[in-house]
């Protein structure tokens, strides 16, 4: 839970001006390494493979093509794999295990 205010107040109790929202947070790990891509199997689509993470029980693929403004492509995998189709003629990944 966030609290925004204007003013100063304490994370509990009343305050005069802001208000509380409520968001999700997904806390993960970003993987650094066993991370493959492989473009011979077509030419304009990219095979993401993966080693598995020690307690990861899920994983999110990121996308930019600039290394800034990530994309969340998609989220909650169980499979070590994941592709799409190329259109652009660079792309980063990311991706990120959940425990």
């Amino acid at each position: 839970r966030f609290r925004l205010s204007h003013g100063g107040s304490n994370p509990t109790g009343y305050a005069s001006g802001g208000e509380v929202e409520d968001y999700e947070v997904a806390v993960g790990k970003p993987i650094r390494a066993g991370i493959s891509i492989n473009r011979s199997v077509m030419p304009h689509q990219a095979v993401l493979t993966w080693t598995a993470e020690p307690s990861a029980t899920k994983y999110s693929v990121y996308s930019s093509t600039t290394l800034s403004g990530w994309i969340e492509e998609t989220s909650g995998l169980t499979a070590l794999t994941w592709s799409e189709n190329l259109a652009p003629p660079r792309k980063f990944y990311v991706i990120v295990a959940f425990p």
